[in-house]
């Protein structure tokens, strides 16, 4: 009998944490064709990553809300009696499962970044759960050193039950093709969700420190509603510079492409990135990146980035100064950030990702 690994498949259809799984999921059923995979998560998302049809897969209909009891006892009921492993590509697992089990955990933002009272019941839950998985996981797998190092300090995992296994990137970022500009003017691009960590307030401080001395606009691309917690500070700010600073929302991969292409430089001065892919996509895209100096950018992003404070709307400003008017430091930047942006890639994510599956059945 082929082992079975149910997997929470909930966000397949989203953003950060779908990504990976719609990136690794095809791969993995090509690495472990001696296994049979249980998808917990709405039949039509599932489908729509075209895997509802693969003879491995048997999907699992799960729609509970994320982050509540409701998934606890949800899971408790669904997850198939012959399930080997248990892997969730978050924090949140089965606390009523008793089988092995292994976790993906992305980041820690729930308890390093509190944002607000509406965020406390949020951050409870996260440490509870956190410090369950600390001791129940047979491994957690980290998408950074950097996590990896949050999880020891803030959840007392053991350093030994933690593996980093990066993010890849799609070889698609490497092979774009240039078509019509996606805005009519030049711009620095940002590309993130209107949430307080990613300090799209502090670059718009920053911007408009510079924007009477460039003719650059600031084009923000990233969700916008129903979001947990919403950085108003951000909307208000750019009211003040009216017709500088752009709000495209999201947009479909195709036409984030070309954002990417057409842009001078990215400019993501986040507070907190577990892993940070939309910097690894615009070096991939030949655009050179201005980054925060701290959590996991650094590490992800190597030689191949010009950082700031994020704190610092002065220092942002002059490092975006400098790369809008240094051209041959955006050359270097370009030509180092597609060599380390082609370090991460998902096939080898896969490999070892199903060598650490493997390692926990029986």
């Amino acid at each position: 009998m082929h082992p079975a690994i149910a997997i929470d498949a909930r966000l397949i259809q989203g953003a950060g944490i779908g990504t990976y799984l719609r990136s690794l999921l095809p791969l993995l059923l090509e690495r472990m064709a001696d296994c049979r995979f249980h998808l917990l998560g709405r039949p039509e998302e599932v489908a729509r990553a075209g895997l509802a049809g693969h003879p491995a897969v048997r999907v699992v209909p799960f729609t509970a809300p994320l982050y509540g009891w409701q998934e606890q006892w949800d899971l408790a009921r669904l997850i198939p009696g012959d399930t080997a492993l248990f892997w969730t590509p978050n924090y949140n697992f089965p606390l009523a499962y008793h089988g092995r089990l292994i976790a993906t955990v992305h980041d820690l933002i729930h308890l390093d970044w509190w944002h607000g009272a509406r965020e406390t019941l949020r951050r409870i839950y996260a440490g509870f759960m956190f410090r369950r998985l600390a001791r129940r996981a047979d491994r957690i797998i980290s998408v950074s050193a950097f996590t990896r190092s949050r999880l020891e300090i803030k959840a007392g995992v053991l350093g030994e039950r933690i593996t980093v296994i990066p993010n890849g990137l799609q070889p698609r970022w490497f092979t774009v093709r240039p078509a019509a500009a996606a805005h009519p003017r030049p711009y620095i691009l940002f590309v993130g969700s209107l949430k307080p960590h990613k300090n799209l307030a502090g670059l718009i401080r920053a911007f408009a420190l510079i924007a009477a001395r460039v003719p650059h606009d600031l084009v923000a691309i990233g969700r916008r509603s129903g979001l947990y917690s919403m950085d108003r500070e951000a909307e208000r700010l750019a009211h003040a510079l009216p017709g500088r600073v752009i709000f495209a929302g999201e947009v479909p991969d195709a036409e984030l492409e070309q954002y990417y292409l057409h842009a001078v430089l990215l400019a993501l001065p986040s507070f907190y990135e577990g892993f940070g892919f939309p910097p690894l996509e615009a070096m991939a895209c030949g655009c050179p990146a201005l980054v925060a100096r701290t959590t996991s950018l650094p590490e992800i992003c190597g030689d191949a980035a010009h950082y700031v404070n994020p704190a610092d709307p002065r220092d942002m400003a002059e490092g975006l100064l400098r790369l809008l008017q240094d051209e041959p430091l955006r050359k270097s930047l370009m030509l180092r950030g597609r060599e380390r942006a082609g370090r991460y890639s998902w096939p080898r994510c896969a490999d070892a990702t199903a060598a650490t599956l493997r390692s926990l059945l029986p």
